[in-house]
């Protein structure tokens, strides 16, 4: 099986196929596009629980004293392009799927089971242009270790989309903390690394700029990860200043194309659509490494904020 690169798995959340069901024959009608690339740092708790009201009188209902209950059977297009069914017996199986866009931590299969049952409940009409507004109006989303951690684990590591880790599992996933993601990965302690083994994967964490210290999701400004895509590395031109790989008068330096999901605060106009978007691919570039006792930080130019940042890089395992 052919291993899907963050890019592909990005384009699964932004061509977002999204089935329309007969909810009384249990039959798709029709399959819709959609674009998911909201950024949702936490829970939308109000769009959760009306959600999950109406899955109540779906499922784990009472006859008497006898606890009987409505099966519901959702229809997926899996990122590696298969077509899968699962069937819900309980409110807290679906949970475990329909719940996580709400918190940014969706699969794309996750977005698919909340949205198409969404319409079935009917939180949303059963169009393509209402799905979209719901889409867009930040109900669901993602955070970016949530984007990260779901393509390690499903796309790149295979686990199937409807298991969920256990409490054991120390594996990345989409819960991962920024930290722990960076700790399974090898760190990288100069450019000549990257370029060297361009076919793969890395992840770049924000540092605190004197410490060189990982930021994560508790720390003010809160933390964040990003992944690259794998390719032939390009050069790009950059202002002379005194600084940079070669000092003074040489600007070409090092660029990869980044996949992040981010907020929306300066993002450039060219990504903006929604005013939520945050699922976002741009250009950055590394314009210094500063070699530390135990760790580089890196200065690389953001491009999808058009700013400058530090930042530590770790090889993503498996790529």
């Amino acid at each position: 099986m052919a291993t899907i690169t963050p890019l592909q798995y990005a384009k699964n959340y932004w061509d977002m196929q999204v089935p329309i069901v007969d909810d009384a024959t249990e039959k798709v009608k029709e399959w819709v596009t959609v674009r998911v690339d909201s950024y949702r740092l936490s829970a939308d708790e109000a769009a959760m629980k009306d959600f999950m009201s109406k899955a109540r009188p779906r499922l784990d209902q009472k006859d008497g004293k006898q606890r009987v209950s409505e099966s519901l059977t959702v229809f997926v297009k899996t990122s590696e392009g298969a077509d899968e069914t699962k069937t819900y017996a309980d409110r807290f199986a679906l949970a475990e799927n329909a719940k996580d866009p709400f918190y940014g931590k969706g699969s794309p299969e996750d977005v698919q089971v909340t949205l198409q049952l969404a319409v079935r409940f009917g939180v949303i009409q059963p169009t393509r242009e209402a799905i979209q507004a719901y889409c867009d109006t930040d109900h669901l989303g993602l955070d970016c270790n949530g984007f990260i951690g779901n393509y390690i684990r499903h796309g790149l590591q295979k686990e199937p989309w409807h298991v969920d880790p256990t409490k054991s599992d120390r594996s990345i996933q989409a819960n991962s903390l920024i930290n722990s993601i960076m700790a399974h990965g090898m760190p990288v302690s100069s450019v000549e690394e990257i370029v060297r083994a361009p076919s793969r994967s890395y992840v770049l964490a924000l540092v605190d700029a004197a410490t060189g210290r990982i930021r994560d999701s508790k720390d003010s400004p809160v933390g964040h990860i990003m992944i690259t895509e794998p390719g032939p590395i390009l050069y790009r031109p950059w202002q002379v200043w005194a600084g940079g790989f070669g000092g003074v008068n040489y600007n070409n330096v090092p660029a990869l194309r980044v996949v992040e999901s981010t907020g929306k605060h300066n993002m450039v106009s060219s990504l903006k659509r929604s005013g939520f978007e945050g699922l976002v691919s741009s250009e950055y570039l590394i314009l210094e490494e500063d070699k530390r006792r135990h760790f580089t930080i890196f200065t690389v130019h953001r491009g999808s904020k058009a700013e400058t940042v530090k930042v530590r890089i770790a090889a993503v395992p498996g790529t």
